[in-house]
């Protein structure tokens, strides 16, 4: 069996090489245990908490070794220049979620609008149907990472100021229903479908809705 022979560093560039490589690495660690650690309650966890915190440091002061070594050597760490080529289509999540939200002003417009059949009051199967679905898909936008994100990122510690914090408790519940995303995801998915489906048969007559009109 052929053997691969043992990597060398037997000149001052292979030494920053492999150096750029360290960093790269620890650079790569940070992001999962971050992840992982903004995804637990510290009041409900906080062993787990403790001990993914110091982890992260480490990691840091990893990193921070590998650039004072290449540093010393006369290298200098690459600077790191964000989301490139297909890293790219990694925002379109982002911005996925910004049209999202104003589906749900639409949706949710229609649901109250659902509630009037020429100016008077009332409430029938299709008017249930449509707050169900915008409940349903407000549910899974608002339990996306990106959403977490967009309220609890940008900070240090966004639960410093306490449990009481209104910052704190919206991220908490968004936690939540990031924990059952992929449940509102097959439930919208499903309910969307009915939703439309209901709404077609009314339009075409083959139904009539059972409402108090």
């Amino acid at each position: 069996m052929a053997t691969l022979p043992e990597p060398r560093i037997d000149t001052l560039d292979s030494l920053r090489e492999h150096l750029q490589w360290a960093i790269e690495l620890e650079h790569a660690t940070l992001p999962p245990y971050l992840t992982a650690l903004y995804s637990l309650d510290p009041e409900r966890n906080p062993a787990a908490v403790e001990v993914l915190s110091s982890v992260f440091v480490e990691e840091m002061l990893h990193l921070a070794l590998a650039a004072n070594l290449l540093n010393a050597v006369g290298g200098a760490p690459r600077r790191y220049r964000g989301e490139r080529a297909l890293f790219l289509f990694q925002n379109l999540h982002r911005y996925t979620l910004y049209c999202a939200l104003v589906l749900l002003v639409c949706l949710w417009w229609e649901a109250g609008s659902a509630f009037f059949l020429d100016g008077r009051p009332g409430v029938g199967v299709g008017t249930v149907m449509m707050v169900i679905n915008a409940a349903l898909l407000s549910a899974y936008a608002f339990g996306c990472h990106s959403w977490r994100h967009l309220i609890g990122g940008r900070a240090d510690c966004f639960s410093c100021g306490g449990s009481g914090s209104p910052r704190y408790g919206v991220w908490k519940g968004s936690s939540w229903l990031n924990e059952r995303h992929m449940l509102f995801a097959w439930c919208s998915l499903v309910w969307v479908a009915c939703t439309d489906l209901y709404v077609y048969l009314l339009s075409t007559g083959t139904v009539h809705d059972l409402s108090t009109w």
